[in-house]
């Protein structure tokens, strides 16, 4: 009966931190990766170019810029499927900024990046 009670217990106990963790990464996946201010970050040449050398492993990555790393290139390969829609208005927003004023960096970072290369 004690060895019934215990693995009740430790039942219950794996089932609330399950509980936790999976409504952990729901409430983190809701939440946005792309924000309306990286409209103007990016903008930033200094900035810009931190990413760049990023994202080409030519530096290391500064830890606010490890995210953009991770999911650029999942957005590239599903077209931004999983995105929010104004993730995808953000996106494409993101996208012709950089073609515009950095295009040489761009072409660098998809001939890296895109699906097609990997």
């Amino acid at each position: 009966q004690l060895l019934l009670k215990r693995t009740y217990k430790d039942y219950t106990m794996r089932a609330i931190i399950f509980c936790i963790v999976t409504l952990a990464v729901i409430v983190v996946r809701a939440e946005d990766i792309l924000k309306e201010e990286d409209l103007t970050t990016v903008q930033d040449e200094k900035w810009f170019h931190e990413l760049y050398s990023c994202f080409m492993d030519q530096a290391p990555c500064p830890e606010k810029m490890i995210i953009y790393k991770e999911a650029v290139p999942k957005y590239l390969e599903e077209k931004c499927a999983s995105c929010s829609e104004k993730e995808k208005d953000l996106f494409e927003k993101l996208i012709k900024i950089v073609t515009e004023k950095y295009p040489k960096e761009f072409k660098e970072l998809m001939d890296k990046l895109s699906p097609k290369a990997q």
